[in-house]
């Protein structure tokens, strides 16, 4: 699953580390799995992808819908959109309505995305986990680390997942999520979400800048924030049914079309 990440960060044609404060791993933990966020939250920002080469800002939004929904629009500088990514809670679907030629109307869907990044369960990235990701939290309420570390940057915490070398965590010092990288099997580098600056949204600190990063892709998405709010009420915007009048394919397809010198890095 890691390949509709990349997928993700092409159609969007660094920040100085902050290091938690000195708190004791046990007490910043702690505080990383008592973190509460309302229920629903909508967030407005600019995001710029990288991937060989800079490209322009794009403005958007995300809708997320505890635990496991979210809609991300990104849209051209006129106005116009170029894709949205939207999860149920299950699937996911990658709408392009602005594509390559190799992609022109075509809706990349994957209907069971419950192991999102690889593999799910315990110590895994699940739609679950990566919807408290994209809020700042732990995506760990309950799981114990393996080990810590102390390094500069603070206290990191390892876990442990299946068919995962590890994932490991750094937390700001409120318990928001500073740095998520997770490993594959041979211990390389598969995902990366960072998010080094916070701002202050009705009593709780929310990502103000956050970077994802597929590595082993060379790919970078850089999210600047300027807006979170609660909602009051949930919107009827996580549905997977495919426009009219597009080809529906699956990752692989999408994968082979569009860029096949990436199809083995993975």
């Amino acid at each position: 699953m890691t390949r509709i990440f990349a997928l993700f960060f092409v159609f969007l044609l660094s920040a100085c580390p902050k290091a938690p404060a000195d708190l004791e791993p046990e007490a910043l933990l702690e505080a990383g799995q008592a973190r509460k966020v309302p229920y629903a939250m909508r967030g407005k920002f600019s995001a710029k992808i990288v991937f060989e080469e800079a490209f322009p800002s794009l403005p958007g939004a995300v809708i997320l819908h505890k635990p496991a929904r979210f809609r991300i629009a990104v849209n051209a500088p006129i106005g116009g959109p170029v894709f949205t990514f939207v999860s149920n809670g299950e699937g996911v679907g990658l709408i392009l309505h602005s594509a390559p030629e190799e992609l022109a109307n075509t809706y990349i869907l994957v209907e069971d995305a419950r192991d999102f990044l690889g593999e799910g369960g315990e110590g895994g990235v699940g739609l679950e986990s990566f919807t408290s990701l994209l809020m700042g939290t732990l995506p760990y309420k309950t799981q114990t680390p393996i080990r810590t570390e102390e390094d500069e940057e603070g206290t990191l915490f390892v876990y442990a997942g299946p068919a995962m070398a590890e994932t490991q965590i750094r937390l700001h010092n409120g318990g928001e999520l500073l740095q998520l990288e997770i490993f594959n099997g041979e211990g390389k580098k598969v995902f990366t979400l960072r998010n080094d600056e916070l701002m202050k949204v009705a009593g709780i600190r929310m990502p103000k800048s956050t970077v994802i990063e597929s590595p082993i892709h060379g790919l970078q998405l850089k999210l600047k924030y300027s807006d979170w709010a609660e909602l009051a009420q949930i919107p009827d915007a996580f549905g997977l049914e495919a426009p009219s009048g597009v080809e529906v394919i699956d990752v692989e397809t999408a994968f082979q079309r569009l860029a096949p010198e990436l199809n083995d890095q993975d």
